[in-house]
């Protein structure tokens, strides 16, 4: 019986979807060494260039040398790619590569939805000549050319327009269930591999319909036409649309992930947390309470039962955390996650869990990313309470540690800090005019922007305002003004809280702090800032922050309501160079531009050929130096 797993090293990983295996009844193989139609017949009958005297439909990937391990398999494949491959069926599909021509794919997406899988990730197929080493290649199942081939679907099939290498197409459309085990396969894909969610697209952010330079190198999802100019597979593949129902899902820090059955909506479970965040805290977004001269704050903080699951927001990938005893000011504790966002182009931004409780021994299980920190530097700093730094996939909703408490101990309370900022401004790129932006430079510590001050400034008695926020004004402003809602599409540009260097000099500077002694100020330094400090150049370097702190940050909650509207918008709606076929102009393409089944050039290449039985011996140095990357 089929399951809903697919198979990477020899193992399978569930995928959420219905998958058919070479291992199991009823699946296709391409380990199978002969002819399916005719099992006396070794070689196949029409084979591709290169392949007319081997048995086998695969190799090993060369890169590999003799490791097995998916750690090193995610350091060979890169990309993935997709072929529309011009069969009615999955087990025609089959045919044609298998028996006639010698090839393989990894993957095959029936009309019904249906994910067949050739090969183990590991071994590389022959499907795309030049870049089988580094991918993994999946077929479509789909008859192509609407117009060359009228009538392929007696039940019916709607067409669709788009243009490739400049030329325009008339195309049989993707079936719904097509597109949703696309989404399944390689959202599991791209977390198993780190292949991040990005495909082609030109310096304005649309998407690329022709071959791309450099091509193996590039990181993400790519059609066949982006490989080779004779070919138009996938089509009207709509990579931006794929890309963004892969990562639009959204999980709140302290909530369980959604039903998919009935959802609440992001903007209605948000309500809650802005007033978890506003109401009875002592810090907010975006200033908090370092003295009344108010320190710049890029998150909010989140009031929750210690041990509550904190839970990654987005899908992405953990690049440092620590997980040590209580410092002075509670748990110094974090976890900082890197999301590569699909939002008609790829964006990065970060997401930071500060605050978090120490897992005692044996609860490992609540959080299943330290699990699968099993050894190298990042283990060691782990178990010694340092600041690891790792590259380990999360999902969004997968939880990630657990709540802890924070402040001095005269007011501590159990809680954490939650922030998103990003190295760029990432909304004016993909939502222009959504957020208001706020410049307080990469040098000062502290808020002097006259528009936060105004807005929170507001004495007691009707006093003028004085430049300073006091704990009654913040309280105040976050209980009654409804100007706090103003915040919520707030993003400020400051130097981050977490970066060491001039907290002596940033003090002195600071009207309120200039009035102690200088021994007190050096004793809070050291007793409630140096303690939390983890923005290292070394942290910098790894996890792609710039190395001076200087970020924007975002309110954290808001970036959550947006960036759900957003991307769900991007995952319900085609990419505008995807026509109706209203639009079709009445010209075929040029014979030379092909699918798959009608012509098997340039799925293999020099690579290929030499690969045989004769060359599986050679050491890794020796591929290397052959087919270098």
């Amino acid at each position: 019986m089929a399951e809903s797993g697919i198979i990477v090293c020899g193992k399978r990983y569930d995928i959420g979807h219905r998958v058919v295996t070479f291992e199991d009844e009823g699946g296709y193989s391409a380990y199978i060494p002969h002819r399916t139609d005719d099992i006396s017949q070794i070689y196949a009958y029409d084979p591709a260039p290169g392949l007319s005297q081997r048995a086998t439909r695969y190799r090993k990937r060369r890169l590999m040398g003799k490791r097995t391990s998916l750690a090193r398999l995610r350091q060979v494949v890169r990309q993935i790619v997709i072929h529309l491959d011009g069969c009615l069926s999955a087990k025609m599909c089959y045919h044609v590569l298998h028996d006639q021509r010698g090839l393989s794919i990894h993957f095959m997406v029936d009309n019904d939805g249906t994910i067949y899988q050739c090969l183990d990730l590991l071994d590389c197929a022959y499907h795309a000549g030049g870049v089988n080493e580094v991918s993994v290649g999946i077929e479509l199942q789909n008859r192509g050319d609407a117009a060359r081939h009228p009538g392929a679907y007696p039940e019916g099939r709607g067409t669709v327009t788009c243009r490739v290498h400049g030329h325009q197409f008339l195309c049989y459309d993707f079936t719904s269930a097509q597109v949703e085990a696309m989404v399944h396969l390689c959202r599991t894909m791209s977390r198993i591999l780190g292949i991040p969610l990005a495909s082609p697209h030109d310096t304005g952010g649309r998407p690329v319909w022709t071959t791309i330079p450099n091509v193996r190198a590039f990181q993400g999802f790519i059609g066949h036409y982006h490989v080779i100019e004779t070919k138009w597979d996938p089509g009207p593949w709509d990579f931006p649309r794929m890309l963004s129902a892969i990562g639009s899902r959204v999980t709140f820090p302290l909530s369980a992930p959604q039903s998919a059955v009935r959802p609440r909506p992001v903007a209605q479970i948000a309500e809650r947390y802005f007033e978890n965040s506003e109401r009875d805290v002592q810090l907010h977004f975006p200033v908090g309470p370092l003295g009344q001269s108010r320190l710049w704050h890029g998150g909010v903080h989140l009031k929750a039962v210690v041990d509550t699951p904190v839970r990654a927001v987005l899908r992405g990938a953990i690049v440092a955390a620590r997980m040590a005893p209580p410092c002075a000011v509670g748990s110094c504790n974090f976890v900082l996650l890197r999301h590569q966002l699909s939002l008609g182009r790829v964006v990065t931004v970060f997401s930071l869990y500060y605050h978090l409780a120490l897992p005692e021994t044996g609860g490992e299980l609540q959080i299943p990313w330290l699990a699968r920190v099993t050894a190298g530097p990042g283990k060691v700093a782990l178990d010694r309470g340092e600041t690891a730094l790792l590259n380990v996939p999360v999902e969004a909703g997968e939880p990630i540690s657990l709540v802890g408490e924070g402040g001095p101990p005269e007011a501590r309370e159990e809680q954490i800090h939650f922030e998103i900022f990003a190295p760029t401004e990432v909304g004016a790129a993909v939502d222009p005019g959504y957020w208001e932006v706020i410049d307080g430079g990469e040098s000062s510590r502290f808020c002097t922007d006259r528009r936060v001050l105004a807005l929170i400034d507001r004495p007691y008695g009707g006093r003028a305002p004085d430049g300073l926020l006091s704990r009654r004004e913040l309280r105040n402003f976050f209980t009654l003004s409804p100007a706090r809602a103003r915040l919520h599409r707030l993003v400020v540009r400051h130097r981050s809280e977490w970066t060491p260097g001039d907290w002596p000099e940033q003090l002195d500077r600071a009207p309120d702090f200039a009035r102690l002694p200088p021994a007190t100020r050096r004793r809070m330094i050291s007793s409630q800032i140096n303690p939390t400090l983890w923005w290292t150049k070394e942290v910098a370097a790894h996890a792609g922050l710039p190395e001076g702190g200087g970020v924007y940050s975002y309110h954290p909650i808001g970036f959550l309501v947006w960036f759900e509207k957003l991307a769900q918008r991007l995952a319900t709606s085609r990419s505008a160079d995807i026509g109706s076929a209203d639009r079709w102009e009445g010209k075929l393409a040029p014979s030379y531009l092909t699918v798959d089944r009608e012509s098997a050039k340039e799925m293999t290449g020099e690579e290929d050929f030499h690969s045989g039985e004769q060359n599986r011996d050679l050491t890794l140095e020796d591929l290397a130096n052959g087919y270098p990357d």
